[in-house]
């Protein structure tokens, strides 16, 4: 259950992460459910959103496609 610590901090948390870079439909709102879904501290949140985005950007450049989360396998 996610606490209520800056919940204005929270809103749309997945919602520009990913801007700039080819994803699937789905990749942000899953993102962001699961950010949302877990009571993170602001830190945490911010260093898994340059996480996310950096391997998205990787991805998307190395296998030349979208980034989408089913397509990640263990070699990548």
């Amino acid at each position: 259950m996610a606490s209520n610590f800056r919940p204005e901090g929270r809103q749309n948390s997945g919602d520009k992460v990913f801007e700039g870079i080819l994803v699937g439909k789905e990749e942000p709102a899953l993102f962001a459910a699961y950010l949302d879904g877990h009571d993170f501290s602001p830190n945490s949140r911010r260093a898994f959103n340059q996480d996310i985005r950096k391997l998205a950007v990787w991805f998307s450049s190395a296998n030349q496609e979208r980034f989408v989360v089913g397509r990640v396998t263990t070699r990548d």
